[in-house]
């Protein structure tokens, strides 16, 4: 009785566990992987948008992640800044780093969860038929649609709104470009990239776990009526 309601607990925290890696891993990249930027650079056009040559947007957008992720001095290069500017990046610095160790601790626990369910020390509680995988993907691609449809009819407004949630009471983040000109490397349409990107990497990822749900739930049908006309012919058999 015990072991079964821990079956349930881990299988309802395997299930956030795997939401959580999905959306984490998603952003993972854009913040982590700065090819994905300077592929940006071209793409967007931001030396066009900007002014600014591709090696300064470079030397500035490596700078500005130097400081998030290595404590580093804040460096812009030949781009000006002011301290509120300054203040905002450092606001995003236990941001990033929460994303990362929610994608760390989420893989591990996903990785030691299987191997345990592989070694029959635990077990999956399958519930209506299908693997937990299904509901995680279905409860995440629900959450992204829901934000992907408020971004498409607003971006903006979505921007802001998630600005405000992450960055209570600060208006920092709103930047004056004459006066914090690393945002005119970091224009609005490379956020709406970064959020393709995420919409796009929880899809594909998502959907293959619906997909692996279903089929789980195909093949244990399968299975479940194999064993009940193996029982059926011997009990005939029998009699």
């Amino acid at each position: 009785m015990k072991k079964n309601a821990l079956n349930h607990s881990l299988t309802i925290v395997f299930i956030i566990m795997a939401i959580l890696f999905s959306i984490s891993a998603a952003i993972f990249i854009p913040i982590i992987f700065r090819p994905f930027y300077y592929c940006s650079i071209k793409l967007l056009n931001i030396e066009g948008q900007s002014g600014y040559t591709y090696s300064e947007i470079k030397e500035a957008f490596d700078g500005v992640m130097d400081f998030i992720w290595k404590g580093k001095d804040f460096y812009v290069g030949v781009l000006s800044y002011s301290e509120e500017g300054e203040a905002h990046f450092k606001d995003c610095i236990p941001l990033f780093w929460l994303d990362f160790w929610v994608f760390i601790i989420s893989s591990i626990y996903l990785l030691t969860h299987f191997i345990l369910v592989r070694l029959h020390i635990l077990e999956f509680k399958i519930y209506h038929g299908f693997h937990p995988l299904f509901y995680s993907g279905i409860i995440t691609i629900g959450l992204v649609v829901v934000i992907g449809i408020f971004g498409l009819i607003d971006f903006y407004k979505l921007f802001e709104a998630f600005h405000k949630l992450f960055f209570p009471g600060k208006e920092n983040w709103e930047f004056d470009e004459e006066v914090d000109e690393v945002i005119k490397i970091l224009p609005e349409n490379f956020f709406a990239l970064c959020a393709a990107w995420i919409g796009a990497h929880v899809l594909i990822f998502d959907i293959s776990a619906i997909t692996y749900g279903i089929k789980k739930k195909r093949k244990n049908k399968k299975t479940a009526n194999s064993s009940d006309n193996t029982i059926n012919e011997e009990k005939e058999e029998i009699e």
